[in-house]
């Protein structure tokens, strides 16, 4: 493993919109990653979110609000009070097993590490391999999750960059 750095802050706060900028920051070819963004209604309420592709923004529908009088949709698992989609989540591990391989590809970036990955779901496999890699890694983590995350993986020598919501 080369380094490892964590943007962290409170929900709401920036942390996805610090890992796209961070990502626009590297050359052409040489970084790789994911991000989670926000889904939103007419009326700018939150719905869910979609997983992006960094590299080319192709987007899939990755987590729904889940409704709790209906069953949860085939193909989606129910986590907290979510539907998250697994064909999704696929997407999203072979994207990041790929830029593991690529002797290009020198940084890799995963947004919104948290309790679903400690529970064993969503993206924890392919983090953990990751984590073994050479690839630098940047990975975006609540507040909330920092410590079950840190120990999860096992995660002691890092570099952080914290996000504040600054109020007017």
């Amino acid at each position: 493993m080369a380094t490892v750095t964590l943007v962290v802050g409170p929900s709401n706060a920036g942390k996805t919109t610090e890992m796209m900028r961070i990502y626009a920051s590297f050359p052409p070819g040489t970084a790789q990653g994911i991000v989670q963004t926000k889904t939103l209604d007419r009326n700018a309420q939150l719905t869910g979110y979609s997983l992006r592709n960094l590299a080319d923004s192709s987007e899939y529908p990755l987590i729904v609000l889940a409704d709790s009088r209906q069953p949860c949709p085939m193909g989606w698992f129910k986590y907290d009070r979510f539907w998250f989609c697994e064909a999704s989540f696929l997407r999203g591990i072979d994207l990041l097993e790929k830029a593991c391989l690529d002797p290009h590809i020198k940084t890799i970036l995963i947004d919104e590490i948290g309790n679903v990955e400690a529970d064993g779901k969503g993206y924890d496999n392919i983090l953990r391999n990751v984590l073994r890699s050479s690839k630098d890694v940047i990975l975006s983590v609540s507040y909330a999750h920092l410590e079950r995350i840190l120990d999860t993986y096992d995660i002691h020598i890092y570099h952080q960059i914290q996000i504040y919501i600054l109020h007017a």
